[in-house]
């Protein structure tokens, strides 16, 4: 559960003292004029100005109340006057003692002078200073005490100011910037949107009536209002309010020159900004950005040691943002020692001490999951602490702080599953919620931290009903409309499988799978989707588990297809055919091309080498201009009369339409329930697995049994075998008209051979591969696009080989050349034009523009921490490598190639679980860019082998006639002779040594599994697997091995 950044809460709303709160430009009046008392107090308290001795402010104090007392009631005039300037003596001598009673004084004669010219006929000259005085004592007292009768006294002073200010006066645009600061305040404080709206309207009546051309304040204006709208867009998810908040602050910091003064204020507003989108879309693009110009505004020197410590903090909590990401060790070392800067920076007992206190406590909790290292999960929480202790209950701050406290207490919780931390968490949990108001969008976290809370006491057996208390929790979280959308969407993973009410937790479901395509819009690239995908891993299955138990089936279909597999469903919208919308809305047509150009247009991966920052900034807020207007676009279209569908999921009727090949059987996991949901023509059916759970799963995961006889056998009694019962397919098939299936696994099991599942050992034909031809999808929206990416709008008959015997710094492939030997013969006598290119990814991209079959031989490269940064290796594989992530923006629509086929391991494989619903791999990606067909691997493969199969399938799509079915045919067929030839060496090695069968069952080296995507990703494998080391390093294999992924 994240820690709670406190830029959401306040210092960014600039403290707009846009007037002086100076004694010397406050008393405008002739001193002559006064009594001799008042006069002498003004020259002691200029000595103690010049010479910082508290003697003479002390004695100017004195000498000011007699001043005071002489003029009671004969000149209430000259009376306001020295009851202000004792004032700002009083608060002068609070500054240097911190004796919060010189504070309460200060107020109080502020209080009286302001009643005092409230009373006179003729508005007092001093009068509007006065109220500032007041307003920024009150303010002062706020800071210290979170007191909201006194931030609402502040704000009746500035509705007083501007009612007796001249509106064609400069010092009305004072006025309506200090009401907008403050209802700004109080809208932090309250959540209430009437606040910061009429905060947002008073600031722009400020820049309005500044008639004296002040560019400072301008400048200093408009980073305030964007900043105010980046907090309004935190409680209202609006992202156009952020957006423009953001273009408000950049308008500020691009007008600004290096010498101004409003210079620093407009970098923080604009970094804090960036740090807030950041929280909501996970563009890496903002965090970087707002970190560079948080270290910009830092170079500049005109700081107070308040404002230097502020500017710390706020870099200090953007490096712990990017940290959270990247797990750069270097932004959690650097954070540690700005926070620490910014604690000895900022003065002793400053109101904001306990915020920089709180922030080294995130900075040590996040540490200790690096280091493990208890004594600093302690020092977290003694810090959380101190920052709690050390702020009034009716501060702001201190529902944060609490929240981060509870925080901690559960990390500790869940090390040492000790019950009186948990009682305290709790406790903790469910103070931070009453400090919070209802309408606050940190709510959200919290109610869901306390749903964590009362779980965790269950468990450890404190609270024997903390799961039902828990639920009213996350349904509390999940319906907090304002709370960040994946705090909700993580709400309801906790709640799926504790809740039994089932159409409750269905509901629950239903509600928040729409808040998916927030946390991923289409202005992030692909990597930063990504990262914000592997949070809802098993999401999606949970959910349909609960539709199935509630006996919805559309709803769990239409669950299913809405969150999983959203990287590709999004690339596939940049490649969709809209010639129906050309026809119908020619209009709409254009705009859709014109941006879907805009968002598809390569962004240069070396910019950082070759482009300034500015320019880098400027591609990033092209795209993500271009892409938030895409989607407007599409909701425009989705009300026209018939394109209410357009770029939707499909639906039931759609799906059924794809199955004239085949049945699709999808196979869900979750922890809930295991099912079997089978798509037919005229019929859906669902097959209850009982006898699979995802904890067997993840046990044969861990033991890397995934392709082991034991296994196979396995998979054929939980799930295929039951399953191709049901549906008629209970024999071996006669003569050559085999029936074709399309598998869907979910999580885990996509890393297990379905298609190769039985008991070939028996060799009584109860396998798939003696009982169907199998392919694979990743979901049936992915079957549905590449379907209509059939019909080609030209016809290449290029073969583009490429065999990669040595790489660099890789292990020889000895066969690599003699199979692009066979494929070469094998397309030359179907008449293909053979095409051998550069070895090189420029040279290669190229020539896949325009081509019909691609093979390639050779090494291909798993990254398990990143399926975006996996590749093929080419010749330029250190410098310039064929990555997943780049072959996503390779169109090939207008002439999708029939065939893509990656000889080289694992080009199928996904390592890391939190990745398995999007299926991200090669494979995957060479569908996407357009191929029609896509061949390859889940594990590693034998060289020799490799030559094999690729003539055995060539065979087949030759003899095939190149259609869809042959590729599929020519596959499995390949994997049936791959098949029986090891089952005859083991009959052999049986026969002349004797060898058991538990040897036997070992036998799985220089085997394979293979698998081809298409309109449908098709797969078939004999019993072949190689275990996966190198837990945080691209995974390449050694020699005779071609390292792949999926």
């Amino acid at each position: 559960m994240p820690f709670l950044s406190v830029y959401k809460m306040d210092q960014n709303l600039p403290a707009l003292s846009l007037g002086s709160d100076y004694p010397e430009s406050i008393l405008n009046v002739d001193f002559g004029k006064l009594n001799p008392l008042i006069r002498r107090s003004r020259e002691l308290d200029q000595e103690y100005r010049k010479s910082g001795d508290l003697a003479n402010l002390e004695a100017a104090i004195e000498t000011s109340w007699q001043a005071a007392d002489s003029t009671r009631d004969d000149k209430p005039g000259i009376r306001t006057t020295c009851l202000l300037y004792l004032s700002y003596l009083i608060k002068d001598r609070y500054t240097v003692t911190n004796n919060t009673e010189d504070l309460d004084k200060s107020i109080e004669l502020a209080e009286e002078a302001n009643g005092i010219a409230k009373t006179l006929q003729e508005v007092h000259p001093q009068h509007p200073l006065v109220l500032k005085a007041l307003r920024a004592r009150l303010i002062d007292r706020y800071a210290l005490t979170g007191s909201e009768s006194d931030l609402d006294r502040a704000i009746d002073t500035a509705r007083q100011s501007i009612n007796i200010t001249n509106d064609s006066a400069s010092d009305v645009s004072y006025q309506y910037g200090d009401l907008s600061a403050l209802l700004g305040r109080r809208y932090l404080a309250t959540g209430t949107v009437e606040n910061v709206d009429e905060a947002i309207s008073m600031g722009w009546k400020a820049i309005e009536g500044e008639v004296t051309n002040n560019k400072p304040m301008r400048l200093h204006l408009l980073a305030h209002i964007g900043s105010l709208l980046g907090q309004k867009s935190l409680r209202t998810s609006s992202l156009d309010d952020m957006d423009e908040g953001v273009r408000l602050a950049r308008q500020a910091v691009e007008e600004a020159s290096e010498e101004e003064p409003a210079l620093a204020d407009s970098l923080n507003s604009l970094a804090t900004l960036l740090g807030q989108r950041y929280s909501i879309t996970s563009a890496l693009i903002d965090i970087d950005e707002a970190i560079a110009l948080a270290r910009r505004s830092l170079k500049i020197p005109s700081y107070n040691s308040t404002m230097l410590a502020t500017s710390l903090g706020n870099l200090v909590v953007l490096l712990q943002l990017r940290y959270q990401r990247s797990r750069k060790l270097s932004d959690l070392e650097e954070s540690t020692q700005l926070s620490q800067q910014a604690l000895t920076t900022m003065p002793v007992n400053h109101p904001d001490r306990s915020r920089h206190q709180h922030d080294i406590g995130i900075k040590l909790a996040r540490k200790f999951t690096i280091t493990n290292d208890m004594q600093d999960l302690d020092d977290s929480i003694q810090s959380l602490k101190e920052a709690v202790y050390s702020t009034p209950k009716s501060h702001p701050y201190r529902a944060i702080f609490l929240h981060s406290l509870a925080n901690g207490l559960i990390q500790k919780g869940s090390e040492t599953f000790d019950g009186d931390g948990v009682d305290e968490w709790i406790s903790v949990a469910r103070e931070a919620l009453e400090a919070t108001p209802e309408s606050h969008p940190d709510r959200g976290e919290l109610l869901y931290g306390l749903g964590l809370g009362l779980l965790a006491a269950h468990a450890t057996g404190k609270t024997p009903t903390g799961i039902e208390e828990s639920i009213p929790c996350f349904e509390a979280a999940i319906r907090q409309s304002n709370a960040p959308p994946l705090c909700r969407i993580q709400a309801c993973m906790c709640l799926l499988p504790i809740c039994h009410d089932r159409q409750r937790s269905l509901n629950a479901a239903k509600l928040v799978m729409g808040l998916i395509p927030r946390i991923i819009p289409r202005q992030q690239d692909y990597s930063d989707r990504q990262s914000s995908l592997a949070e809802l891993a098993g999401f999606a299955s949970d959910a349909v588990a609960v539709a199935m138990q509630a006996g919805q089936l559309v709803d769990a279909l239409e669950l299913l297809e809405q969150g999983q597999g959203l990287l590709g469903a999004s690339a596939e919208q940049m490649q969709t055919d809209i010639v129906d919308l050309k026809k119908a809305h020619p209009e709409y047509a254009a705009e859709f091309e014109r941006l879907r150009k805009e968002i598809n247009r390569p962004v240069d991966s070396d910019i950082s080498a070759t482009q300034s920052t500015a320019m880098r900034e400027g591609q990033a807020l092209r795209l993500y201009d271009a892409g938030k207007e895409f989607d407007e676009l599409v909701e425009k279209i989705r009300k026209l009369p018939n394109f209410d569908t357009f770029l939707q999921a499909p639906g039931l009727d759609e799906m059924q339409s794809i199955t004239d090949r085949g049945p699709i059987i999808i196979i869900n996991i979750s922890i809930i329930c295991c099912d079997a949901i089978i798509i037919m023509p005229d019929c859906i059916q669902t097959v209850p697995v009982e006898d699979l759970s995802r904890a067997h799963i993840e046990q044969k995961v861990l033991t890397g049994e995934r392709g082991s006889p034991d296994v196979l056998e396995w998979l054929w009694d939980t799930v295929v075998c039951p399953v191709l019962d049901r549906i008629g397919f209970s024999e071996a098939p006669t003569g050559d008209n085999w029936p074709h299936v399309w598998w869907i696994p979910t999580g885990l099991l996509k890393q297990f051979p379905l298609h190769a599942a039985g008991y070939h050992r028996r060799k009584t034909k109860e396998t798939t591969l003696d009982r169907v031809v199998s392919s694979y999808a990743s979901s049936v929206k992915a079957m549905i696009q590449a379907r209509k990416r059939r019909i080609p709008t030209g016809e290449s008959s290029k073969a583009v080989l490429v065999a990669m015997e040595t790489t660099p710094t890789l292990s020889r492939l000895a066969f690599a050349n003699q199979e692009l030997e066979v494929v070469k013969d094998v397309c030359s006598s179907i008449g293909l034009e053979v095409v051998e290119p550069k070895r090189q990814k420029a040279a290669l991209i190229d020539q896949l523009r325009q081509c019909k079959f691609f093979h390639f031989a050779g090494h291909g490269c798993t990254d398990p921490q990143d399926p975006l940064r996996s590749y093929l290796c080419l010749e330029d594989v250190v410098t310039n490598p064929l990555r997943v992530g780049g072959l996503l923006d390779l169109n090939l629509k207008d002439q999708p190639p029939f065939l893509a086929y990656l000889s080289a391991c694992g080009t199928g494989r996904i390592q890391q679980e939190q990745f398995m619903d999007e299926s991200v791999h090669l494979i995957s990606a060479f569908q996407l860019a357009g191929f029609q067909h896509v061949i390859g691997t889940l594990w590693d493969v034998n060289d020799r082998i490799c030559v094999d199969i690729a003539k055995v399938v060539y065979e087949g799509i030759k003899d095939g006639q190149m259609t869809d079915q042959s590729v599929a045919w020519g596959l499995h067929e390949a994997s049936r002779r791959l098949r029986d030839k090891w089952l005859e060496k083991m009959d052999q090695e049986r026969h002349n040594r004797g060898v058991n069968d538990d040897i036997i069952n070992n036998l799985s080296n220089g085997q394979r599994h293979v698998d081809i995507l298409g309109d449908e990703v098709e797969e078939s494998c004999d019993q072949g697997f190689q275990k996966y080391t190198g837990k945080h390093e691209p995974h390449i294999r050694g020699r005779d091995q071609r390292s792949e992924m999926v």
